[in-house]
């Protein structure tokens, strides 16, 4: 694996966050979560704040990118997804579902969401719901779909999941990681997973074999947390606990 290098930093403008979901767009500018303000940021592609988005009455959890300049947010308490354009401020899609919902992502034209306490939503960018896949594991945090198989972090048990697209475990990953939240895949099916507690982002193969660690401070890593990968341009996205974000190459 190619040692990974900062291309760009972010600093946050205030000086309490908590930065729980972060997302390129494709423009390379970058979407923050910023779950202790509730509000939702925009940053460019030269690392320089734009603008806040929008700020919610209750804690936003995740994000995702939909289509054009749309991305998808969780609201864990409010029980909703919302679809919303990131260029004028505004709410254009909603969904209510039945739990508490945290992790999402997209893959193939489709939204696939964590809801609590044990089920992952599949959802078309309208938000109809297509099928509603079972899960054991009632704790499960963030979501990446990669092929026919959906890839869980659950900081309750300090474990990674790979499950089918039926909802079958097909394997587990607890070795020595400790609060293991973000996760994403790269162009190669490698599942990269920010450590918070173990202050490192780890690589696994998509059987779930550990295949490699990020913790250099030369890398910017410090109690990582959220995580996101633009495939076509093989960078990473990551926020650290207090909001120190860094995009590198990988």
């Amino acid at each position: 694996m190619v040692k990974p290098v900062i291309k760009q930093r972010f600093k946050m403008q205030k000086h309490s966050v908590s930065i729980t979901g972060c997302q390129i767009l494709p423009n390379c500018d970058v979407v923050f979560v910023d779950q202790e303000n509730r509000s939702i940021l925009l940053f460019n592609n030269s690392g320089v704040f734009v603008k806040e988005i929008m700020t919610f009455k209750n804690m936003p959890s995740d994000i995702c990118y939909v289509r054009q300049r749309e991305v998808a947010v969780t609201l864990i308490d409010d029980q909703q997804i919302f679809i919303i354009y990131v260029d004028r401020n505004k709410i254009m899609r909603r969904r209510v579902v039945n739990g508490r919902c945290c992790g999402i992502c997209t893959y193939e034209q489709m939204i696939y969401v964590i809801v609590h306490p044990n089920s992952v939503l599949a959802l078309d960018f309208d938000l109809n719901i297509k099928h509603s896949i079972p899960i054991v594991s009632k704790s499960l945090s963030r979501i990446a779909v990669f092929g026919d198989q959906l890839y869980c972090t659950d900081t309750n048990a300090d474990s990674v999941f790979c499950y089918s697209k039926e909802g079958e475990k097909l394997w587990s990953f607890n070795d020595e990681i400790r609060f293991p939240f973000g996760i994403d895949i790269d162009t190669n099916g490698y599942v990269y997973v920010a450590c918070s507690s173990s202050n490192s982002i780890i690589t696994l193969s998509q059987t779930g074999t550990k295949i490699g660690v990020i913790k250099s401070k030369d890398s910017g890593v410090n109690r990582p947390l959220a995580i996101n990968i633009d495939r076509e341009l093989s960078v990473l996205l990551f926020s650290n606990a207090r909001g120190e974000s860094c995009l590198l190459s990988i």
